[in-house]
C-alpha cells in the first residue's frame, strides 16, 4: 500500500539568472576544430537553443596564437583552419557581446592500440545458411569470455571509453550490431547504461588511468547469454559473426564530461535518482573543450 500527499506552493520570485556562454568542441588528430557556441538557459526557460553567430574564438597551440576562428554561415558553426595534432596542448579564448569571456584548454591524446585480443565461446550453436551467395555464417552462444590489452601512455593523465559490440548477420534483417552488457571484475572500470543509446544496447565502459599509468592494461569481460532486449532488431535466424572492440582515449576533461552526460542520460525518467551535474571545463561558462583518439579491433566468431 502506498500513500502520498501534495501541497501547492505559489512561487513569487525565482531570481535573475545571468546567461553564460556554452562552448562545445571535441577534437581528433588530423581534423579541424569545430565549435558550437550558444548561451545557457534557466531550467524554467523552454526557449529553443540557438547558436551564437557573433562569438570570437582565439585558438592557441603550445602557448602560441594560431588563428581567429570564424563563423561558417553554411554549416551554422565555427571551423578552424588548423588541424589538431597528437600530443599538442591547445587553448581557446571565447568572447561574445553581453557575456563574460570564457576559456578552456586540452591536450590531444595519442591512441592506445589494441595489442592483443582473445575470445572463448561456450555453448556455441553453429548454423549454416544458404541464402543467395551460399555464404556460411555462425550461430549463437551461451557463454563468452573476451580479453584485450592496450598500453597506457605513462605520465599522461587521461581516461578511456570503450564498447564491445556484437556484429551479426542474417537473411531476415541483414547486418547489424548491438552493445550488450558484459560482466567484469576490474578496479576503476565502470559500466554506464546510456538511455539515449538503448536502441543499440546502450552499454558504455569508462576507465580512469589513475590506477594504470604507464602499464599494459588487460580488460577481461564475460557474458552468460546472447539474449537480446526487445529494443533491437535481431531475428532468430541472425547469427553472431564477430565482436568489435572500440576504444577511445579521452583527454581528462572530456572523460569526465562524457561520463557525466551518459550518467545523466541513464537517469532519464527515474524520479528516484539523484540529479547529475554535467561536468564542464569551460572557465566562466559551460560545455567542454576536449580531444580524443580512437582504436578498434575485430575478433571473428570462432
Amino acid at each position: 500500500m502506498v500513500f502520498s500527499c501534495q501541497k501547492v506552493e505559489k512561487i513569487e520570485k525565482v531570481g535573475t539568472i545571468t546567461p553564460k556562454l556554452v562552448v562545445n568542441s571535441v577534437a581528433e588528430d588530423g581534423d579541424v576544430f569545430e565549435f558550437v557556441v550558444s548561451k545557457s538557459l534557466s531550467s524554467l526557460d523552454n526557449a529553443p537553443i540557438k547558436n551564437l553567430k557573433n562569438a570570437k574564438i582565439k585558438l592557441y597551440r603550445e602557448g602560441l596564437f594560431v588563428e581567429d576562428i570564424l563563423w561558417d554561415n553554411i554549416d551554422q558553426t565555427y571551423y578552424s583552419k588548423a588541424k589538431a595534432e597528437y600530443g599538442k596542448a591547445y587553448k581557446i579564448e571565447v568572447s561574445a557581446p553581453g557575456f563574460k569571456d570564457v576559456s578552456a584548454a586540452c591536450t590531444v591524446p595519442r591512441p592506445a592500440p589494441i595489442l592483443a585480443k582473445t575470445l572463448k565461446v561456450k555453448g556455441k550453436n553453429t548454423v549454416v545458411y544458404n541464402w543467395g551467395s551460399g555464404s556460411r555464417i555462425y550461430g549463437s552462444y551461451t557463454n563468452a569470455e573476451l580479453t584485450f590489452n592496450f598500453q597506457d601512455e605513462g605520465g599522461v593523465k587521461n581516461g578511456y571509453l570503450f564498447t564491445v559490440e556484437e556484429v551479426w548477420d542474417g537473411p531476415s534483417s541483414g547486418s547489424g550490431r548491438y552493445t550488450p552488457r558484459w560482466n567484469y571484475n576490474m578496479p576503476g572500470l565502470e559500466y554506464v547504461y546510456d538511455y539515449q543509446s538503448s536502441m543499440s544496447g546502450g552499454g558504455f565502459y569508462f576507465l580512469d588511468d589513475a590506477l594504470y599509468d604507464g602499464k599494459n592494461v588487460q580488460v577481461k569481460l564475460s557474458r552468460e547469454s546472447d539474449e537480446y532486449s526487445s529494443y533491437n532488431y535481431r531475428y532468430d535466424d541472425d547469427s553472431v559473426v564477430a565482436f568489435q572492440i572500440n576504444l577511445y582515449t579521452l583527454s581528462t576533461d572530456l572523460f569526465h564530461h562524457d561520463y557525466s552526460v551518459r550518467l545523466y542520460n541513464s537517469t532519464q525518467d527515474d524520479f528516484f535518482q539523484e540529479p547529475v551535474q554535467i561536468y564542464s571545463n569551460i572557465l566562466n561558462g559551460y560545455g567542454v573543450f576536449g580531444a580524443r583518439s580512437f582504436s578498434t579491433a575485430d575478433i571473428p566468431f570462432p
